[in-house]
């Protein structure tokens, strides 16, 4: 199965009691969810079969974090209620400035400087409508938080990647961590 993404309107996000927050903005996509080049189209599951396996495998510890480069994608929190997959990605990235602060009284700029082991760290969420109205196309609405470094790409690239070592388990790799896993290899 392959998680693909369509459209990418910005909207501005509120928490789930619609209570108002500092202002946000999302972008509202669409999640496809189908077969290796969607040849057994009658294979693939559903939106709540597919939030069911990243709810399980989230609380056993199989949904671990993927290296790209110097960046570590991971997904802190995945949980499901009322028929929505909510998702916590982290992303981090010694490449990250650190952030500045600014003293408004002399206008001086201070950087914030990493402690030991630390690096920076972006997160966002995402939320995806894993209702049975949208089954019959495997085409469900997306909601992603924007974050900056954390780019819609690299969430879909550790869904895919996610879902693909989840349904397989062929090569071992070693993560930027050090902890061992199993990965597949990608299919084209």
């Amino acid at each position: 199965m392959y998680y693909g993404q369509k459209k990418f309107d910005k909207h501005k996000v509120t928490n789930s009691e619609g209570h108002k927050m500092s202002v946000r903005y999302g972008f509202k996509l669409e999640a496809y969810l189908y077969s290796f080049r969607n040849y057994f189209p009658q294979k693939v599951q559903t939106g709540r079969e597919f939030a069911k396996l990243l709810v399980s495998e989230h609380a056993k510890g199989n949904l671990k974090s993927i290296p790209y480069g110097t960046q570590e994608v991971s997904a802190a929190e995945v949980t499901v209620s009322n028929d929505e997959l909510s998702i916590l990605f982290h992303l981090y990235d010694p490449l990250i400035p650190d952030p500045d602060y600014v003293d408004k009284n002399n206008g001086q700029i201070r950087t914030a400087q990493r402690r030991k082991g630390e690096e920076p760290a972006r997160s966002a969420h995402m939320i995806m409508d894993v209702s049975p109205k949208h089954e019959a196309d495997r085409a469900y609405p997306v909601g992603l938080e924007n974050a900056e470094y954390l780019s819609r790409t690299l969430v879909s690239r550790y869904l895919n990647d996610s879902l693909d070592k989840l349904t397989s388990s062929q090569e071992l790799w070693v993560s930027k961590t050090g902890k061992e896993d199993q990965k597949s290899s990608r299919r084209n």
